[in-house]
């Protein structure tokens, strides 16, 4: 019996259904088909596929001639075509951001002499107000100046974000502050993973000193304030949430690398000699990506090398160090 009540009482451990909550990694498309007279098609055919890759979702309105195709892939561009008894349309260049629902607005069947006429209801958004979120796109991305090559450079462009310097025992290092509040009450997360410091030995708001993350891989990056969706937890300040980049039914890449040295800064501000000290960084890695099987399944490589060499702040007694212990 005790056996039995045992075994049991682990099985019941095993299968628990434990909650968990992820940030959004996908995006979706909510989209309405209507006749000419303004009446609902149902049972109308929906495609949405993503140029890029060829990937294709299937859809069929319902009853009150609404589509709702989840899990689409971020940015696009995105051609949806709908097919239906009372006639065709097609929508192109539909682009989406991380976590959001795009509404598209179907009317088949409408000739170009007809005139059309738009009427709207006052929708009552009490209860419904969120906080300011922002998504960058890897072109917004690329076209940023980041000297350190840092995601913090990207989200900085924010109106709600600060990100600023802090020096703790000496060593330099640059905060993540979403309205207003310190980096450990915000989370950050990568295709779903969370990345944030789980320790608290961080200062910047990263699990590290560095970003987990190269920029050449981020596909998409949202900001925002927490605004207590149930899909977010973990913070109560904001979120960082980081999309990576797929590969399409082209293969591409690039390769890039970045370095800074003492031997490009200055040592005189006018008349005065100043010490710089000897430092480096170098950064060099590439990217590619294509199909594995066309329109089905493709792969996303990025490789990233920092190094790094600067003077030491601290230092044996006699040694001449900025601190000696």
């Amino acid at each position: 019996m005790v056996f039995r009540n045992l075994f049991l009482g682990l099985c019941a451990f095993v299968f628990l259904a434990i909650p968990a909550f992820a940030q959004e990694t996908t995006s979706a498309i909510r989209g309405t088909v209507l006749s000419s007279t303004g009446n609902a098609i149902s049972g109308a055919s929906v495609s949405v596929i993503h140029e890029p890759s060829g990937s294709a979702s299937s859809q069929v309105t319902n009853s009150e001639g609404i589509f709702l195709a989840r899990n689409l892939r971020v940015g696009g561009p995105y051609t949806v075509i709908v097919t239906s008894t009372g006639g065709n349309a097609t929508r192109d260049n539909v682009f989406l951001e991380l976590g959001e629902t795009d509404k598209l607005r179907f009317v088949l069947g409408r000739s170009v002499e007809e005139e059309v006429v738009v009427t709207a209801q006052k929708l009552n958004t009490s209860g419904l107000i969120t906080g300011p979120k922002s998504t960058l796109t890897s072109d917004q991305i690329g076209r940023i100046a980041s000297v350190k090559r840092d995601l913090k450079d990207a989200v900085a462009t924010q109106p709600f974000v600060n990100v600023y310097s802090i020096s703790f025992n000496g060593d330099d290092t640059e905060s993540i502050s979403i309205a207003g509040a310190n980096a450990r009450y915000s989370s950050f997360s990568v295709d779903g993973i969370g990345q944030s410091d789980d320790f608290g030995l961080e200062y910047g708001g990263y699990p590290g000193v560095r970003s987990p993350i190269s920029l050449d891989s981020v596909e998409q990056v949202n900001v925002s304030v927490v605004d207590f969706d149930v899909r977010d937890s973990g913070s109560t300040a904001g979120n960082v949430n980081v999309v990576t980049k797929s590969g399409t039914n082209e293969f591409a890449g690039s390769v890039y690398g970045f370095q800074m040295g003492d031997s490009w800064v200055g040592d005189q501000i006018e008349d005065q000699s100043i010490t710089i000290g000897e430092f480096d960084e170098e950064t060099i890695g590439y990217t590619f990506g294509g199909p594995v099987i066309a329109d089905k399944l493709f792969f996303f490589i990025n490789y990233d090398k920092f190094e790094k060499t600067e003077p030491g702040v601290w230092g044996a007694a006699g040694s001449g160090a900025l601190r000696e212990v």
